[in-house]
């Protein structure tokens, strides 16, 4: 099962299309909303997650 998981939060500011969004597993939903990790957009859509310092 994935997961919806907006870039920027609608709380913050953020808008609610897909342009926003993407869909995450679960594993991965988790880490996009970790403190420990810095997510990134890359150029073909993917999200790369770096373990802050």
């Amino acid at each position: 099962f994935c997961h919806a998981h907006h870039d920027q939060p609608w709380a913050t500011g953020g808008t609610t299309d897909l342009t926003n969004g993407r869909l995450l597993c679960p594993t991965h939903h988790r880490t996009a909303h970790d403190p420990r990790y810095q997510a990134r957009v890359l150029a073909d859509h993917q999200i790369e997650f770096t373990l802050r310092c």
